[in-house]
């Protein structure tokens, strides 16, 4: 994950966070070539767009098997007040800052309102969430 402010995402977020796990591991899901990493854990189905993480932490207890946990998650959720830094955060497709138009994004937030992935990522301030805003599937 590059945390150089001045740079810009590049459109390459879920693959940046996933190579942030494989080196450093997160949660139960170990450092890449070890028993339990991202390849293992994650299905290859889930690894085209960065919202499919949040499918796949969603789905069963896949989340809890690989020691993470949404904190946050639909109606009023906000990652630029409830993101602790270090958690991933993953908003869906048309979301202020995001340009695919089905991907979604992936992000690592350092806790105090900035997010980084292939680059520093931003969703438009704080103001872009809350009260009915659904664009969060997961922190």
């Amino acid at each position: 994950v590059s945390t150089q402010s001045t740079w810009g995402p590049r459109g390459r977020c879920y693959e940046a966070v996933a190579n942030y796990i494989d080196a450093k591991g997160y949660g139960n899901i170990a450092r890449q070539g070890r028993s339990g990493d991202f390849n293992s854990r994650v299905p290859h189905r889930y690894w085209a767009e960065a919202y499919m993480f949040a499918q796949w932490a969603n789905s069963g207890n896949n989340a809890r098997n690989a020691g993470i946990r949404n904190i946050c998650s639909g109606r009023g959720c906000n990652p630029y007040t409830g993101a602790p830094r270090g958690s991933l955060v993953v908003v869906r497709a048309g979301t202020p800052g995001t340009a695919h138009p089905t991907a979604g994004d992936i992000a690592v937030s350092n806790g105090s309102g900035s997010f980084w992935n292939d680059g520093n990522m931003g969703y438009g301030g704080s103001g872009n969430f809350g009260g009915s805003q659904t664009s969060v599937p997961g922190i």
